[in-house]
């Protein structure tokens, strides 16, 4: 399937969509869904699909972007593919959940454009398997399933409650890149906010909120996204 083929979405459509799943998991899962969200339980009893944990990079051993691949979705077969090396290594624990919730986010959002299951408007896509290589992270229908991930897995109430609680009752203006000291150790010359001190602010969020599945990197992603974080630096027409 070619992910610049698919239709624009916007984040608010992501966002609805995204309220349905979670609201169906809380049904079919008997809980109330809260951080951490149980990512592969929804996959695999709310979606009845098989989420299989393999060695990609062998599996697609014929193409030179093999060792590119972090996830694939069958759409033909209701599978769910994760590289394993994103399960092995404890550093990548936040990654493969957050590769989880991109590979239902494209059963979700792309699989209806596919195959027997497209509509009438020609939108359907040649080919039922989605293979989601790093270098192809601009595609449009890759951003739309990395964004319905984050909402997955940092849905907006939470993030915001856990931000107001551990961070800041309002948003923070990141006015400098980075802090800088005065010599003889004096107080600094560029006082906080930074943009360097985004990981520790998304570690005070995940702390806070008690998303225990998430990388420091995708929570900062979402403040700014959520218009916590608000890059001024690389912004300089605001204000």
């Amino acid at each position: 399937m070619d992910m610049d083929r698919v239709p624009w979405l916007s984040r608010k459509e992501i966002e609805r969509k995204t309220a349905v799943v979670l609201k169906e998991a809380s049904q079919v899962l008997g809980l109330e869904i809260a951080p951490p969200v149980p990512i592969e339980a929804i996959i695999e009893q709310v979606f009845d699909l098989h989420l299989l944990v393999e060695d990609l990079t062998e599996k697609y051993a014929g193409f030179a972007w093999s060792d590119e691949l972090l996830g694939a979705t069958i759409l033909s077969k209701r599978q769910v593919l994760v590289h394993e090396r994103l399960l092995a290594d404890p550093k990548e624990h936040g990654r493969y959940h957050f590769t989880c919730a991109h590979e239902l986010g494209h059963w979700v959002l792309h699989r209806p454009l596919c195959g027997p299951a497209a509509n009438e408007e020609r939108t359907a896509m040649t080919g039922e398997d989605i293979l989601c290589r790093t270098s192809f992270s601009r595609q449009r229908g890759e951003w739309q399933a990395d964004y319905m991930a984050a909402c997955l897995l940092m849905p907006e109430a939470p993030t915001r409650e856990a931000f107001h609680d551990a961070v800041s009752p309002r948003p923070l203006l990141l006015v400098n890149r980075e802090a800088s000291t005065a010599r003889g150790g004096g107080p600094p010359l560029w006082p906080e906010p930074v943009l360097a001190h985004i990981p520790i602010y998304a570690q005070e969020v995940i702390r806070a909120g008690n998303f225990t599945n998430v990388s420091r990197s995708a929570m900062g992603i979402r403040l700014c996204e959520l218009g916590l974080l608000v890059d001024v630096v690389n912004r300089p027409w605001m204000g």
